[in-house]
């Protein structure tokens, strides 16, 4: 549970030589979404789903200033746009969006009200719901469907004569492409070889190129490097393995064989740092671990068995990997520590667990879990719970002394803040985070003389808990008279119980279903949310 107390957050910059840092809300009234690709950058302007209470969930812009920050445009006059999936395309930004006609509405803007503009009704039977806009080759590339054709790949070039679609690839089936990636101009993505078995490779350039099929069955993680496609494709007598293409038809080779046999060696989290691939794999004898293939010599390796706990699940499951200043960063599980900071310069010697964030004592439960890495030119920004201050914004140059928590963005609360959406602007992060709502915030970055800047305003929490730890059940106090939704999730996300408090009714939640651990409790009201951990013992 995050502590209040100013004392205690004076007590713990203190260690960091006045290094700890408070960001700054951009403006008071403005709640924004966090939704996957709700956010985007183009050169120096940030754009995001937000509204102020006077208009609707609509596009904004921010160039990090207040004066800067404001709606592009007001695309659904009767209601929100709820404007997501915002993809740049060279100096323009496509994004999907409702207007008073119909919800999946493909728009462009060049960051000005009479810039922006409706392209095309990308569904008009509202049959998908992420439409996987792409930039390639000067072009924006989606999935939608329509009657007969199902799920196929479009592309446009910003006008509505010239947005249709690339393919029928599965005549009278569906194709369902997906991991739409950009390859030396073309596009590569994976779709179903209309004989049933399962995901291969295509590749198509232009806006009236054809499509051609690369190879590969029941291919997934697909990534680019150079001149060279990678993924993990079923190989007969294999089973899963990594596998390679430069992209050309037929192309397809294997690349490893770390589980023997025909079992699969379940690869994820393809990632690059100078010659070195780095991945996480499973074979029998060391669990899901983290390994590495050497662009240069094609040697595949084991980098070291992480965890080898004998009362543990015998994987690391290594996950959020990062390449950043000559060094992966990751989290994984020990045995001991729980998800932690990890770094590796692709030697066992040099994997070394960075910094033990949460230091409460216990197993899975209890760890950092860092995650949503975000880089600068001199720090890697994250976002960790340490055990007392939830989900915040951290930073590392690399060295344990260096790991530390950027900011305790709402110290007066005891909830997460959650933070996502990062882009760098000017001297500025800009993101999204909970101050009471979700809000932009940003923080200085660059001008080192002046860490600080001024504190936002202090607002109302939507609710309060105590006891907190509680046994069996807990007191929900709203701080307003106001209607609130609550949902009682587990680490997970998990929901397990929910419920409606009316007009802001102090109520005594039951618990007693739920065994002892860590939970959150989500409250919505109509202008707000909050987030709070608990602990029941």
């Amino acid at each position: 549970m995050k502590n209040p107390t100013i004392c205690f957050l004076v007590l713990l910059c203190m260690p960091f030589s006045g290094l700890c840092q408070v960001p700054e809300v951009i403006l008071n009234d403005l709640i924004v979404s966090n939704a996957y690709k709700s956010s985007e950058r183009i050169d120096s302007i940030y754009y995001f789903s937000g509204h102020n209470g006077d208009f609707d969930q609509e596009l904004w812009r921010s160039n990090g200033s207040p004066e800067g920050t404001y709606r592009v445009a007001e695309i659904n006059p009767e209601g929100s746009a709820w404007p997501g999936e915002l993809t740049r395309v060279g100096e323009t930004l496509f994004f999907m969006a409702a207007n008073q006609d119909a919800p999946e509405q493909l728009y462009k803007t060049d960051g000005t009200e009479e810039g922006t503009q409706w392209i095309f009704d990308v569904d008009p039977d509202q049959q998908e719901q992420y439409h996987m806009l792409t930039s390639a080759g000067g072009l924006l590339y989606f999935r939608t469907s329509r009657p007969v054709i199902f799920t196929e790949l479009w592309v446009t070039d910003g006008t509505n004569e010239n947005t249709h679609m690339v393919a029928d690839i599965c005549e009278n089936e569906i194709s369902y492409p997906h991991e739409l990636t950009e390859f030396n101009g073309s596009l590569v993505f994976i779709a179903e070889d209309c004989e049933g078995g399962g995901g291969t490779l295509y590749r198509t350039e232009g806006l009236n190129g054809s499509v051609l099929q690369i190879g590969g069955k029941q291919v997934r993680q697909l990534m680019t490097n150079d001149d060279h496609l990678y993924f993990v494709s079923t190989f007969e007598d294999y089973g899963g393995e990594l596998g390679g293409s430069d992209g050309s038809v037929s192309d397809i080779s294997r690349i490893s064989d770390i589980n023997p046999g025909a079992g699969s060696s379940d690869i994820y989290h393809l990632t690059q740092l100078d010659t070195l691939l780095f991945f996480r794999a499973f074979e029998p004898i060391h669990g899901a671990e983290l390994w590495s293939y050497n662009l240069n010599s094609s040697l595949v390796n084991l980098v070291k068995d992480i965890c080898v706990s004998p009362d543990a699940t015998n994987s690391s499951f290594p996950g959020q990997l990062i390449s950043y200043q000559g060094k992966l960063f990751f989290q994984a599980n020990d045995g001991v520590h729980g998800n932690e900071l990890w770094i590796s310069d692709g030697t066992e010697e040099g994997t070394f667990m960075l910094k033990n964030i949460n230091e409460e004592p216990g197993d899975v439960p209890y760890h950092s879990s860092p995650g949503n890495f975000f880089a600068t030119e001199k720090q890697l920004y994250f976002v960790a719970d340490d055990g007392i201050h939830g989900f915040e914004l951290w930073q590392t140059d690399g060295t344990a002394e260096g790991t530390r928590m950027t900011a305790d963005i709402w110290p007066q609360s005891n909830q997460s803040s959650d933070p996502g959406g990062f882009a760098e602007i000017g001297d500025y992060l800009v993101f999204n985070g909970w101050y009471g709502k979700r809000t932009l915030l940003r923080l200085k970055i660059h001008n080192t003389s002046s860490l600080g800047v001024e504190a936002p305003l202090s607002a109302p929490p939507l609710f309060h808990l105590y006891p907190n730890p509680a046994h069996s059940s807990i007191i929900f106090e709203p701080g307003t008279k106001t209607d609130i939704r609550y949902r009682v999730l587990d680490l997970s996300g998990r929901e397990l119980l929910h419920g409606f408090i009316r007009n802001g009714n102090k109520t005594l939640l039951d618990l007693s279903s739920l065994g002892s651990g860590l939970y959150f409790i989500q409250g919505e009201s109509k202008d707000a949310s909050q987030t709070t951990k608990i602990t029941l013992d």
